[in-house]
């Protein structure tokens, strides 16, 4: 994986911790946000 900064890997822990009592089906459509939300930074 890419360097990130520590502070975008802080909001990310934070938010990794909720997932985890997440349903599986919240999981994937924040990854699908996410992954387009980077696609269209590019």
């Amino acid at each position: 994986m890419a360097q990130l900064p520590s502070d975008l890997s802080l909001k990310l822990n934070s938010s990794l911790k909720p997932l985890l009592t997440t349903p599986p089906w919240m999981i994937l459509g924040l990854s699908l946000s996410l992954l387009l939300l980077t696609i269209s930074c590019l």
